[in-house]
């Protein structure tokens, strides 16, 4: 079985985002496609707006996330790339 590097890196990139129970919460929290700001997805991921804001920036560092500037707040959502594989992990979530 040939590996690759790049495809290694990306998938212990994606499971590293979903490790911390916050970050995944905010990443469910914005499977359904709809942009939020940083309160909404703190209060998602039951953290700080400081926190969340830090693992916004992290998540978005990471290629995960995008975001746009509408008046003073910052509307994240997942980058097209990460939605069908955040939309499987939903699935797998809420399935029980």
């Amino acid at each position: 079985m040939s590996l690759d590097l790049s495809t290694l890196k990306a998938e212990a990139a994606f499971h590293k985002a979903l490790s911390a129970p916050a970050r995944l919460k905010m990443l469910l929290a914005l499977a359904d496609g709809k942009e939020q700001n940083v309160r909404q997805l703190a209060a998602a991921g039951g953290i700080s707006e400081s926190q969340a804001s830090q693992a916004l920036g992290r998540l978005r560092t990471e290629g995960f996330l995008d975001n746009r500037v509408d008046g003073t707040f910052r509307l994240y959502s997942i980058n097209t790339a990460w939605q069908p594989a955040i939309k499987q992990v939903a699935r797998r979530c809420t399935a029980n």
